[in-house]
């Protein structure tokens, strides 16, 4: 599993270069996302998945999971700040090949989002 994690700043051009390198990826954390009225914008031509607290007006912080991948959201531990994924996959052989028989693999994804007023614990 590729991964990519990237700050936005809320950019509509940023989510256009976010399009182009998830060619070459499977899941992306990303912070300060590009949205309009309450909804995550720039992304869906990635196709797959995106997470994230549909509760929150302008939310910071989200997961692109493209196709392929089994995820369940973890919306109990998600907020503005915080998005959590599990992400379920399989062994890849050569060529991008998919094996059945291959054991599955259970991946917990957090993305947490640290303003910079932030503080510390």
């Amino acid at each position: 599993m590729r991964v990519l994690q990237v700050n936005l700043h809320h950019s509509m051009a940023a989510s256009a270069a976010l399009s182009v390198a998830m060619r070459n990826c499977d899941v992306a954390l990303i912070q300060e996302p590009w949205t309009y009225k309450g909804e995550i914008k720039g992304l869906k031509e990635v196709g797959g998945e995106l997470s994230y607290s549909k509760s929150i007006l302008y939310p910071r912080t989200c997961i692109l999971v493209k196709k392929g991948f089994q995820i369940l959201p973890l919306t109990h531990h998600c907020s503005r700040d915080l998005t959590a994924v599990k992400i379920k996959s399989r062994v890849v052989g050569g060529q991008g090949r998919l094996f059945s028989d291959r054991p599955t693999f259970h991946t917990m994804t957090w993305n947490l989002h640290l303003p910079g007023s932030w503080k510390g614990w």
